[in-house]
């Protein structure tokens, strides 16, 4: 479905995932309320990032290889 290439690793994926479950703005339980994406996919993604990151209180930023 995804390419590997484009692809967060599975820690940084169980981590996001973990931020998103805690978020007020998550609806249903994959839903993100503030930008209206599915969560499970986006924070697969690493050009992605949360638009709850800017807030400093919760949120994601998008990926950089080190």
């Amino acid at each position: 479905m995804f390419q590997e290439a484009n692809c967060v690793p599975d820690s940084v994926y169980d981590h996001r995932l973990r931020i998103c479950r805690e978020c007020p703005k998550l609806h249903g339980g994959h839903t993100c309320s503030m930008c209206g994406c599915i969560v499970q996919v986006t924070a697969k993604l690493k050009n992605k990032s949360c638009p709850m990151a800017s807030s400093n209180t919760i949120g994601w930023q998008k990926y950089e290889d080190s």
